[in-house]
């Protein structure tokens, strides 16, 4: 009879056996043996869990210091390798290339727009999309945004009479989270009118969605388990899981009051919304319009179209109020077309003007979009970078941040400068804060909408707006959890 201790012994052996193999395999027989990397990187994707995972969305930042030692392509982990060169983003990014699915697991919405994997798959998901945020539906809903605004702006004006000081991160989160909804479901939460000092649950579900990420995309097998708990088990989970609980019941309800409606035949909308542009779809099959795959559509319109949203005017507000040049060259550009237009300019005419649409630009480079190294896998050809060949299969990631970032594209990258898109030929090209490509955000027009909107409403109305006890740092990007995270409080002002 084999006893305990021998089988013990055989068991570690194979194990150690297994894993001395499967290191010289990494190491030396890999497709992507011969790149330059650290070596620990080359034999466990632990480098990456523990910059990410432990340090707490590190990783970006050292991946910089891996470039400076290595070079412009670096294997980051025994799979993946990463490009820091903006001159490779558009042709990494624009070909019709896979996701990765390591990167998708850490949303817990696989069958997402945003998580889809395969290039095909992803295409068919994306036309409604594509039709629905197009730059002829927004303009058609700007009055939507506006009404919006304008309860934000009647709301920030009562806090001033009372003398309240403001967080202007919980404000955008009311006021981007009341557009997004209504864009997507036809009503909101009207969290700009009820919100106890802008204060909602949006904002605490979005921020435990975030810090999960990376746990998630190590862990993914423990997402549906989460999901099926109980709500009784939920409650003890803290107040941001709730809300992030609550946001996805929430969510299924709407959508399904939705198919519910179209199912009846009733009449039409006033407002159609995604779901009724996904149900109508002739491209997509039965099978893509399930109440489950549309409830994961629906948080992630949600989610994308709030975070990204609030980044980008928080870094704004910051830099607009501590640079007072930058302020009075805005005020001066807003104040002949909001007196022209007794006060009330549309966005087409918000969009004709240079310095607003410039300063919209330098927030957007700064706040960057997505903070996380994004993967794109070519099954079917080998790419080229340089002198390197990139065998088929391989995960291949860029980051947005070290192209808005550059110093050889931004010179003093961390510096707010309105006027670097001002100049004759303005580095465009690399303004990739909504990505590029078949991938790239679908809200880009709505993102420009409410951007124009609320930097002209508020710096025009609110014309004694001053920063309260915050800094750079407040604003300045300290983590990726996939979106950007810096380590203050927000932008705080009084009014």
């Amino acid at each position: 009879m084999i006893s305990l201790a021998y089988s013990v012994t055989i068991f570690v052996f194979s194990y150690v056996l297994w894993a001395v193999y499967i290191a010289i395999w990494r190491l030396y027989f890999s497709p992507i043996a011969k790149f330059p990397g650290p070596k620990l990187a080359a034999l466990t994707q632990w480098y990456e869990v523990y910059y990410d995972l432990f340090k707490g969305g590190q990783l970006i930042f050292k991946l910089l210091e891996l470039h400076e030692k290595y070079g412009p392509i670096v294997r980051i982990n025994p799979w993946e390798l990463h490009i820091n060169d903006p001159d490779y983003f558009e042709e990494l990014y624009c070909a019709k290339r896979d996701k990765h699915s390591y990167y998708t697991n850490g949303f817990g919405l696989p069958e997402s727009v945003v998580a889809t994997i395969p290039h095909e798959l992803h295409k068919i998901r994306r036309v409604p999309f594509n039709k629905f945020f197009s730059k002829a539906m927004i303009n058609k809903y700007s009055p939507v945004i506006q009404s919006k605004l304008d309860l934000l702006i009647a709301r920030l004006r009562t806090m001033k009479a009372e003398n309240k000081v403001v967080s202007m991160n919980l404000a955008y989160t009311c006021y981007a989270a009341d557009v997004v909804n209504q864009f997507a479901f036809g009503r909101s939460y009207n969290y700009i009118e009820n919100a106890d000092d802008f204060h909602t649950p949006i904002h605490d579900a979005i921020d435990d969605m975030t810090a999960c990420v990376h746990f998630f995309r190590m862990a993914p097998w423990i997402i549906k388990p989460i999901q099926s708990l109980p709500g009784w088990v939920i409650k003890m989970l803290g107040a941001k899981t709730i809300a992030f609980y609550n946001w996805g019941k929430d969510t299924e309800k709407l959508v399904h009051e939705v198919m519910t409606n179209q199912n009846q035949n009733e009449k039409e909308p006033e407002h159609k919304t995604i779901f009724h542009a996904i149900l109508e779809s002739d491209t997509l099959p039965a099978s893509e319009k399930t109440l489950d795959r549309l409830r994961q559509e629906g948080q992630t319109v949600v989610g994308a179209g709030t975070d990204t949203t609030v980044g980008v005017l928080s870094m704004a507000t910051f830099h607009i109020l501590a640079n007072p040049d930058i302020r009075m060259k805005l005020l001066a550009e807003l104040t002949p077309v909001f007196e022209k237009t007794n006060g009330r300019p549309s966005l087409a005419d918000l969009e004709l003007l240079p310095y607003l649409k410039a300063v919209a630009s330098e927030a957007l480079r700064l706040s960057v979009g997505l903070s996380s190294h994004l993967q794109r896998v070519d099954h079917h050809n080998e790419m080229r970078y340089q002198d390197w060949i990139i065998p088929k299969s391989v995960p291949t990631s860029q980051s947005v941040m070290h192209v808005t970032y550059s110093p050889r594209i931004f010179p003093s990258p961390h510096s707010f400068a309105p006027d670097r898109w001002l100049v004759p030929n303005p580095p465009t090209k690399y303004l990739v804060s909504f990505s590029r490509g078949p991938r790239a955000c679908p809200g880009i027009n709505l993102a420009y909408a409410e951007l124009y909107l609320a930097l002209a409403y508020l710096f025009y109305t609110f014309q004694d707006m001053e920063l309260y006890d915050t800094e750079e740092n407040d604003v300045r990007i300290k983590a990726d959890l996939f979106v950007p995270r810096s380590s203050g409080r927000g932008v705080r002002v009084s009014l």
